[in-house]
């Protein structure tokens, strides 16, 4: 099947495979480690590039990485292969050594007592295409020396490789005098391709010096593409320092994508008569060569630079051309250039996916990774109905721990429905493609994915062009905010989110805080852990929370990022040795808006308190985040100032703000009807959805999974049945355990919450977790759901949840359609009888709260006698919950 390819560790549970080839014609083959030195049918499966454990694809020529299954060690095996399982046949394999090396860097020697005084320090192996060379002399003198690479057993030109100097260029030596210097290969080697680096004079056919390059290597090995500079800031892939410099031109090069060149700390006098921007086919920069337009898209001649860095398009892909250089016309003289490799790989959009197909309708079509920030879903669809459902990404193994990603709003609430919309999204602040290992569409609260991608280790994808073409500071809007407070300046620091009034009065300060905050939210302003810049760490702060009755405001210092303790955090100043400094004057928590009034003292109140300056700049900080049921400020995840900021507080009355969007809420938050079935003796059981906050939840008290049992086309009514009569429950809950999402064995328990495949073994059958029909105990003492399974039907929304749209439950039904799979369901009877309790479950087997309650009569009970029962203990604890909420109310009032 036309296996082939290179196999390293990329560290103790990854492989990288380089230039791999495999037709995709083989009926069953996965990627295969194997216990014995040859593959067998013992081995396990490693799951491919993107964490699928389906039948491999074809690959051509591509580069992967693997990531083993969570635990385990490439040294626990003793080979790696492409596998067929279904044939038991071996596709092509490479042996593991029994003790093999993790990569690490190599030092290979020094180059020693050479040729025109060529001598180094530690030579070092850094990955599988690069080398460190430190303190590197040679005089520079030799007519054509170069840096090469050879095979051979003796060192010769002949089929030997010029290796480009530490600047990127091929041309002949210069002099070095003790520098540090790093080289890479050609993109076609790596150093098991060679065995030798020599600085060689080709007209003298001279090894000047030389260095062996040993057969047996653990370096680790170079991935694709860029990775972050150690600025944070990530420009595409180098290639490399602009050459042969004049009018004091420096700079960095780098392909941002396939006609896009980034330009880093740019630097140029200025003084050249007209030099600009080019590139060009010939083999030096010349006059033919092609103007490209300068960041501001001008093609004037360009004026003085001073460590800028600008993005330049070119007219065509960037492989098109030979160099770039800033050239002047007039004096037809290069003051600096590079030279664009022919086999440049630049950054291109990686396509993560090509469909997706999960719980709740969750689809879509390719799913791209545009650029480092940027992820593209195409006809995306989700129906909605999920209790906590969000796009998250992560590191590891997918979990709930995971970032939320803003959806196309860039809001992080939870997802709405979506009917083939394509979807463009933006990893949150800080966060980039390579600091995640995949995105999923998750539901949180039962842990449950309903679609996801793996994203590769370093992807060869372009930088955010957009982010680095913006401007360096926010703008602010020029309308005035209409307030009741009559404060002389207001800015909008949080554009849409969060706004600052301010007035200063003597040596105190009036500011007015407003925030779009939910009452599970908090909002924050103050003054920066930086003077002159915005810094959380070590920054003073102002917090308002709306705590059951009331707006709460307290002084905060930020210590760190961690929750307050012992330890320090993000704490109250009165709860770190500090004093509340601030002096609440009013406050409101209305239609979303949270808004405080407050005075502070200019000066610093005490340690933990920031001076606010009578004149002057000074950098602040605000955010809004979630907190805790007992009020515990936890780390900003919603919205928080993203760039240096500063305010000059004794400033000119300026109003810079406009009224901040009021939250318009739902229709109506009322329940749907609880429904009731009473005096038939068959019971159809089908999955759909929990109805919304008027569906599950609102019925029974507690947090639905997203799915329910339906149950005669009803949402979770109460089944009445009578001790002594047998009953007949046809179950269309899936039969496929190994798709979790589809597999809802359906059972009758005395448990409110159900999921008894989720206790301990020992604890089923007893008092509590009751197995009274459907799954029962088998005669081995496990648990028996052959009666409780069968196809599987689901209502399904039609478009999305309209559950928040609708007035009535047959409203709301009408938005469904039911589907079923081919097959039959499963079918048992249940009698209840003397010991059965007087109110029993129908539940889930294998998940929590699907289902609601059976009450269990005695031989001629009414059912609406029953019900009246209930109705009047319900009454009995409405009074008094009327009776609370009205003290409570007179207790505020006051």
């Amino acid at each position: 099947h036309r296996v082939s390819g290179k196999v390293y560790v990329a560290s103790e549970d990854s492989l990288y495979l380089v230039g791999l080839n495999y037709d995709g014609a083989g009926p069953d083959a996965f990627f295969w480690l194997s216990p014995g030195e040859e593959a067998s049918p013992d081995g396990v499966l490693t799951p491919d590039e993107n964490g699928s454990r389906h039948p491999l694809r074809r690959y051509s020529n591509q580069t992967i990485l693997l990531t083993l299954e969570e635990g385990t060690r490439i040294t626990d095996y003793g080979s790696f292969a492409l596998w067929c399982r279904e044939f038991t046949e071996n596709f092509g394999q490479v042996r593991i050594p029994r003790n093999l090396e993790l990569p690490a860097e190599q030092t290979i020697g020094n180059f020693q007592n050479g040729a025109h005084a060529i001598r180094s320090a530690a030579v070092t192996l850094l990955d599988s295409q690069t080398v460190h060379i430190a303190q590197f002399y040679y005089d520079g003198t030799g007519p054509d020396a170069y840096f090469m690479v050879g095979n051979s057993d003796h060192v010769t030109d002949v089929a030997a490789t010029k290796v480009p100097n530490n600047k990127g260029s091929t041309q002949k030596l210069g002099r070095y005098d003790g520098e540090d210097i790093v080289l890479h290969l050609p993109a076609s080697l790596d150093w098991s391709d060679v065995k030798w680096l020599s600085v060689y004079c080709i007209s003298a056919s001279a090894d000047l010096a030389h260095i062996r390059v040993p057969r047996e290597l653990s370096v680790p090995v170079k991935l694709p593409g860029g990775v972050p500079r150690t600025n944070g800031r990530y420009l595409g892939n180098l290639i490399g320092p602009l050459q042969n410099t004049v009018h004091g031109v420096s700079g960095n090069v780098y392909a941002a994508k396939k006609n896009v060149l980034v330009l880093e700390d740019f630097v140029y006098d200025g003084l050249g008569p007209d030099a600009f921007f080019m590139v060009g086919t010939t083999n030096e920069p010349s006059p033919t060569g092609t103007v490209l337009p300068n960041e501001a898209g001008s093609v004037s001649k360009l004026s003085r630079y001073e460590k800028k860095t600008i993005v330049l398009t070119l007219p065509s892909v960037i492989t098109n051309y030979k160099w770039f250089s800033v050239y002047c016309k007039k004096a037809k003289v290069s003051f600096g250039h590079v030279v664009i490799p022919t086999d440049l790989d630049y950054p291109k959009e990686l396509v993560l996916s090509t469909a997706w197909k999960g719980a709740h309708r969750t689809r879509s079509g390719p799913v791209i990774l545009k650029d480092i920030n940027t992820l593209f879903l195409s006809d995306f669809g989700y129906d909605g109905s999920a209790p906590d459902a969000y796009f998250l990404c992560g590191k590891g193994q997918i979990n709930g721990r995971g970032i939320k990603v803003p959806d196309e709003h860039g809001r992080t609430s939870k997802l709405k429905g979506y009917n083939n919309v394509n979807l463009t999204l933006k990893f949150p602040d800080g966060v980039t493609a390579f600091d995640v290992d995949w995105f999923a569409v998750y539901c949180i609260r039962f842990a449950e994915v309903f679609a996801s991608v793996r994203i590769p280790s370093n992807p060869n994808v372009p930088p955010d062009i957009v982010q680095l073409t913006m401007a360096q500071r926010p703008t602010v809007r020029a309308q005035q905010l209409q307030s009741s407070t009559q404060l002389d300046n207001c800015e909008e620091i949080l554009p849409n989110h969060l706004q600052v009034g301010w007035k200063i009065q003597g040596s105190d300060i009036v500011l007015h805080l407003r925030a779009r905050a939910s009452r599970n939210e908090w909002a924050s302003f103050g003054i920066s852990g930086n003077r002159d810049k915005s810094q959380m760490v070590g920054g003073d702060v102002a917090v308002a929370y709306y705590d059951q009755s009331k707006v709460t405001l307290k002084d905060f210092t930020l210590e760190s990022k961690a929750q307050c303790s012992t330890n320090g955090g993000v704490c109250p100043d009165d709860k770190r040795g500090g004093k509340d400094n601030l002096k609440l004057i009013s406050s409101s928590h209305t239609n979303g808006i949270l808004e405080v009034v407050y005075s502070r003292p200019l000066a610093a109140g005490d340690s933990a308190d920031k001076n606010i300056p009578g004149s002057g700049d000074i950098a602040i900080i605000a955010a809004i985040g979630p907190k805790s049921d007992d009020n515990t400020v936890l780390y900003h995840t919603t919205h928080y100032l993203k760039r240096d900021t500063k305010l000059t507080f004794s400033r000119e009355p300026q109003k810079n703000c406009v009224a901040l969007k009021e939250s318009t809420g739902i229709l109506s938050e009322d329940a749907f009807a609880a429904r009731k079935i009473a005096g038939i003796n068959e019971f159809t059981a089908e999955i759909g959805p929990t109805g919304g906050i008027k569906g599950y939840e609102k019925i029974t008290g507690f947090s639905g999974w997203g799915i329910s049992w339906w149950i005669n086309g009803q949402l979770i009514p109460v089944l009445y049945v009578e001790r002594g009569i047998t009953y007949t429950f046809k179950v269309n809950g899936g039969h496929d355990p190994d798709n979790s999402a589809r597999y809802h064995p359906f059972y009758i328990t005395d448990n409110q919450k159900g999921g008894g495949s989720k206790v301990d073994p020992s604890e089923l059958g007893k008092p509590g977790h009751l197995l009274l029909a459907g799954v029962v105990m088998g005669a081995d003492g496990k648990p028996d759901v052959s009666k409780g399974i069968g196809r599987y039907c689901e209502w399904e929304h039609k478009d999305v949840d309209k559950s928040d749209q609708v007035k009535s439950f047959e409203e709301y039904k009408n938005t469904l359609e039911l589907k079923c799979e081919e097959g039959q369901p499963g079918t048992f009877t249940w009698t209840p009888d003397k010991d059965t309790p007087d109110t029993v479950y129908y539940q889930c087997f294998t998940h929590f709260f699907l289902g609601w309650k059976i009450r269990v009569l005695n031989p001629g009970e009414d059912p609406q006698e029953d019900d009246k029962k209930s109705s009047a203990t319900i009454a009995g604890l409405s009074v008094t919950l009327v009776s609370l909420v009205a003290a409570m109310q007179v207790s505020y009032a006051s």
